[in-house]
């Protein structure tokens, strides 16, 4: 794919400036037309009611719990031994913590089995996958993503659109995507639980607006009309059906 790219690609478009760079060095993108055009998300999937009650019945937890919600598949880049231990360190600070776990992949039975080692099995729930993740998100109170690397990690910016703060790492994507959301993502290394655990804890105490949470998400370049403009602009097209 690189060596076709380089003989005969007269632009290249990447999700992020990290997934351009990885598929297609700097050094071969001068000559080129090398841009970053953002994935756009559509905010209307995240403006229902909220069923804060209902999610944590569905998993029989207290109605006062405070969910922490991770989404992606279960592989290492998404880095679930941290996630586990993170929020063991956040649950010894505050007993209403819960952490709902929403995905499958190949290393599922992995992940089953550090939720023992990890001790959190009592306050963790695993779904595999859902059709129902916009109501996830919307019932839960922060969204945590340590990931050893992303593209442009399309979770992250779907808990934005529902109006919840981010803990993450501090990889190159999410740096991009927290300088649109400076007050809504909270960063530290890949493997530092610790650290993330205090981020978490953080996040619980952050004020909840989703009215202006999506208000600003909408003045981004991840909002679903604004990034359909841009590639409109790029191709030369006045209008786009969508």
């Amino acid at each position: 794919m690189r060596s076709l790219i380089r003989r005969y690609a007269t632009h290249v478009i990447g999700v992020s400036q990290d997934a351009l760079d990885s598929v297609f060095p700097p050094s071969w993108q001068s000559g080129r037309d090398c841009r970053v055009i953002y994935y756009g998300y559509r905010l209307s999937r995240f403006q229902g009611a909220v069923d804060a009650d209902g999610v944590r019945a569905e998993f029989g937890w207290p109605a006062d719990s405070r969910i922490i919600v991770n989404v992606g598949r279960f592989s290492p880049q998404k880095n679930h031994r941290v996630v586990l231990e993170a929020v063991r360190l956040a649950h010894e600070q505050d007993q209403r913590v819960r952490l709902l776990l929403v995905g499958g992949g190949r290393l599922r039975d992995v992940v089953d089995r550090l939720i023992d080692e990890s001790g959190v099995r009592e306050i963790c729930a695993t779904t595999g996958g859902r059709t129902d993740v916009p109501r996830l998100l919307l019932a839960s109170d922060v969204f945590f993503l340590p990931s050893l690397w992303e593209g442009l990690p399309g979770a992250v910016m779907e808990a934005l659109a529902a109006g919840l703060p981010v803990v993450a790492s501090d990889i190159r994507p999410i740096l991009d995507i927290a300088q649109f959301f400076p007050d809504s993502i909270l960063t530290a290394a890949p493997g530092d639980s610790a650290k993330h655990a205090e981020n978490l804890r953080a996040a619980l105490e952050l004020t909840r607006d989703r009215v202006s949470a999506q208000a600003r998400f909408a003045e981004t370049p991840f909002d679903f009309e604004r990034s359909v403009k841009v590639y409109g602009c790029f191709y030369g097209v006045d209008h786009v059906t969508h």
